[in-house]
């Protein structure tokens, strides 16, 4: 079986300071999909974007945006589960 790689950015996943619920579900559905004929495998960004929706720091500051991808990856990673 082949394998895929699909990459998603901040971008992607965010809109308006909170997490893009559509488009994340979209991209689930598209994954599931290829899922029925490739290995995939999806690389995401976004944990900083997750954490901006919960705590409003100034992402500019290294230690701000290291503290809120922190908080931002379990978030992402529990959305990501609900939805596959």
């Amino acid at each position: 079986m082949k394998r895929i790689v699909v990459k998603v950015g901040s971008a992607v996943l965010s809109e308006q300071n909170r997490i893009a619920k559509d488009r994340m579900q979209n991209l689930v559905d598209f994954i599931a999909e290829l899922k029925k004929m490739y290995e995939v495998i999806l690389v995401s960004s976004g944990a900083v974007a997750a954490g901006y929706t919960e705590l409003k720091l100034d992402k500019k500051v290294l230690a701000n945006k290291q503290a809120l991808a922190s908080i931002g990856q379990p978030i992402l990673m529990n959305k990501y589960r609900k939805m596959f």
